[in-house]
């Protein structure tokens, strides 16, 4: 049995130590005279895996910069600001979240946005870990959907644009069957209780964004156990239509899958979770809910059933 008072301040404390849970919600950038950098300019037919009217843009093949606070990164492709003090490495870029390493102006704030340029679609979400004021700046970044992308991002007075074509990434549940618990628990989901730290809704009020942190992973053999390990920051995207939006403050029982991660059966499994009762109450608030149990405990041992 665990013990939830103590639990909730030793995630906060590993919080600090992850960049998954740094998560920022970029503001808008100002509109740049110059955008593009030598060898970015959108030209159409740049590369074979674009769609027919996505103008994607050509990287530069070159050497970053050395420099005394960080190693010395590889020739390669890479995306350059105008002034050639804003690097990107070019070849990662792929559906989900990734990391992305930034090399920007000494002393200088790194602000990416970006948006989907041949149909609606959720925004990007980006991860900036703060407290980096040198040359180097990790990201986590997530392309909700496949597609035609176009980043910008800022860093001082220097500034890049991108457009890049997304390649489809299957979704790992294509139709999925919410009369039983055993159809939910599944090797490629994850299961785990969840602080939502904030929320953003586009503003078309279709999709919104959770920036939330996991408190407890109730479902360690998942494949992507790694990934919702106690103190893990996570971004979810929820269809604000169809799904009952999560409040910020609270903490809820959640299951996920997907690239990006959503919630498996919305109005089935979402599950309140009151923390300041011993054991922690799991407040059933949905209409026709998948769990039996009314504590985190009793639901525990309902997965582990349901696996069998």
């Amino acid at each position: 049995m665990r013990s939830y008072g103590s639990a909730r301040l030793f995630p906060l404390f590993l919080l600090l130590l992850a960049l998954a849970g740094c998560a920022v919600t970029p503001g808008s950038l100002p509109t740049a005279k110059t955008v593009s950098g030598e060898g970015v300019d959108v030209n159409v037919g740049a590369r074979t895996d674009q769609s027919e009217n996505c103008p994607v843009s050509a990287p530069t093949i070159a050497t970053p910069p050395d420099s005394q606070y960080r190693d010395a990164l590889p020739h390669g492709e890479y995306f350059v600001s105008a002034d050639k003090k804003l690097w990107v490495d070019a070849t990662e870029w792929r559906q989900g979240r990734t990391k992305y390493p930034w090399v920007k102006p000494y002393g200088s704030e790194l602000v990416v946005q970006g948006r989907r340029l041949d149909a609606d679609a959720p925004r990007l979400w980006v991860e900036i870990a703060p407290n980096y004021s040198r040359d180097f700046q990790p990201s986590f970044i997530t392309i909700p959907t496949a597609g035609c992308w176009e980043i910008e991002a800022r860093a001082g007075t220097s500034a890049l644009r991108f457009v890049l074509y997304i390649a489809s990434q299957p979704e790992l549940v294509q139709d999925v069957d919410c009369r039983r618990l055993g159809d939910v628990v599944k090797p490629d989901r994850v299961i785990f209780v969840g602080h939502i730290e904030n929320r953003s809704v586009g503003p078309n009020g279709r999709w919104a964004w959770l920036s939330l942190q996991v408190m407890d992973n109730l479902y360690p053999y998942s494949l992507y156990g790694s990934a919702v390990s106690v103190g893990r920051g996570l971004a979810v995207l929820q269809d604000a239509q169809r799904e009952p939006l999560l409040a910020p403050g609270k903490d809820y029982l959640l299951v996920l899958h997907g690239v990006p991660w959503q919630i498996v059966c919305p109005l089935q499994t979402v599950a309140g979770v009151d923390f300041s009762q011993e054991p922690a109450l799991v407040v059933l608030s949905t209409a026709q809910p998948l769990w039996l149990g009314t504590t985190v405990t009793e639901i525990e041992a309902e997965i582990r059933k349901a696996q069998q």
